[in-house]
């Protein structure tokens, strides 16, 4: 197929093809009333088949895989009335879409461009028209007296996390519909952005079963860079992951259980609240938990209850800095600052969005005196000065010693990682991990560096994840 052909199938409004869309949505509406179909995804699976069938008949030829399910997903939104926002849910260039209200401008985040303002304005029966769609696919959940809720959709190639604002609570309508993309995009996003030497770090430190937590505002690629460690973590390793809405996006064929508690908005059940299943991990035996999003004292409190009971976690929670997160800490969860000594890595994001494009990356990374061996005092935390060691090379925050990004260099990973292991390990084994620390490093390098198929890129994590199994079987801690 040419790629002319190929942007006129792309064009929905092509005229051409109207027996087409007629078809589809013949065969659309015959599977729901027979009650054939199950989710959104069954039905995109049923427009391919069709697509397929008529560029058989029509050209003799087909698409491949990725296009057919941009194409037959194109295809479904606009039969359900979505044709506005279509093209634009399936672009992988675009990370978000905000609409603020009835005939306004909808407006964008993208990948390239940055903030961009597009010419699409949604009338109140178009916007009514997706709320419904969501209602149906989705199981979203909102009134008058619960105008707000946080829902999924899955679209098979394509993950959303949709917000839904409505009146009494806003003016108007305000819808934010986040895109989880696949994991090629998420690893070679982190990849691109982030130094090697960063993500060698968290990589090790992540498969000696410290606890790790990734903070920043919304937006500023927590969750990617939790989806990658999670990805390059020893096969064997059972994890447990617990989410409000999925957003992780892993590879692993076993040994993941994922558990799905209620939104924050909406926490009507205990049994199924992030708290609960936080206790509960304590007895469903996990190497590695990781809790997406701690909203609360309520989440705060199971989080760190959960540490001091052995549980070794990934998470992820909102903050700007680390002064606002000690506030926060202190003030809003009313809680005790040294419990924060139960943390052994706080990663901090920074995003920054222009018209020129987006930045999602790594900024900081804070360290407890106890991973770093600086004789740790866990009655000095609240009271604790801050001040400069190894001559500007990081600053100490209440038992924390912080570095940039770009001061991380690999002799300081080094230094790091093989400190830790001297006091752990025999002198027989210091060796061979310090082989795979620098086979490690060159292998993510590589990646960094190299503009990857899908398969290259995926081979290239798997060899991460060899090593790091290695590196995990030479630890004796």
């Amino acid at each position: 197929m040419t790629r002319t052909q190929r942007d006129e199938l792309y064009n929905t409004n092509d005229s051409s093809l109207d027996h087409l869309k007629k078809r589809i949505k013949k065969k659309i509406y015959k599977h729901l009333i027979k009650g054939k179909v199950d989710s959104l995804k069954d039905l995109i699976t049923v427009a391919k088949k069709e697509i397929s069938k008529y560029l058989l008949k029509q050209n003799g030829e087909s698409l491949d895989e990725k296009d057919l399910d941009k194409y037959a997903t194109i295809i479904i939104l606009s039969n359900f009335g979505l044709e506005k926002l279509a093209n634009l849910i399936v672009d992988e260039e675009i990370n978000e879409i905000y609409i603020d209200g009835v005939e306004k401008p909808v407006y964008l985040d993208h990948v390239l461009k940055g903030r961009v303002l597009t010419d699409i304005r949604l009338n109140r029966e178009e916007i009514e028209q997706l709320i419904f769609f969501l209602k149906f696919f989705s199981g979203l959940f909102i009134t008058k007296t619960k105008p707000s809720d946080k829902v999924e959709l899955d679209i098979g190639h394509i993950k959303l996390r949709i917000s839904v604002d409505i009146p009494p609570l806003v003016n108007e309508y305000s819808l934010v519909i986040r895109k989880q993309h696949s994991r090629r995009y998420s690893l070679s996003n982190v990849f691109k952005v982030n130094r090697a030497e960063v993500m060698l770090l968290l990589y090790i430190l992540a498969t000696m079963r410290k606890n790790i937590l990734i903070l920043g505002e919304p937006g500023s690629g927590k969750t990617y860079l939790a989806s990658s460690i999670l990805e390059v973590l020893p096969s064997y390793w059972r994890l447990i992951i617990i989410e409000d809405v999925r957003e992780i996006t892993i590879s692993k064929d076993y040994g993941v259980v994922r558990f799905k508690v209620n939104p924050f908005e909406t926490r009507i059940k205990k049994e199924f609240s992030k708290e609960k299943q936080i206790l509960k991990a304590l007895h469903r035996s996990p190497d590695y938990v990781f809790v997406g999003e701690i909203h609360d004292k309520v989440d705060a409190e199971a989080y760190f209850h959960g540490l001091s009971s052995g549980l070794k976690i990934l998470a992820t929670s909102h903050s700007t800095g680390f002064q606002e997160f000690l506030d926060r800490i202190k003030n809003s969860f009313k809680l005790d600052l040294r419990r924060l000594c139960l943390i052994d890595v706080i990663v901090f994001m920074r995003k920054k969005i222009t018209r020129r494009g987006s930045i999602r990356v790594i900024d900081k990374l804070f360290l407890t005196d106890q991973l770093l061996r600086k004789g740790f005092s866990r009655e000095s935390v609240e009271t604790r000065p801050v001040y400069d060691v190894g001559g500007g090379n990081g600053c100490v925050y209440y038992g924390f010693s912080v570095f940039g990004s770009s001061q991380l260099d690999f002799g300081t990973v080094m230094e790091i990682v093989m400190n830790f292991l001297n006091e752990r390990n025999p002198a027989s084994d210091l060796e061979a991990l310090n082989l795979i620390l620098r086979e490690l490093y060159s292998t993510t390098l590589n990646i960094q560096s190299q503009n990857y198929s899908e398969e290259e890129m995926f081979a290239h994590v798997s060899k991460i994840r060899n090593l790091l199994e290695k590196f995990d079987e030479l630890l004796m801690i």
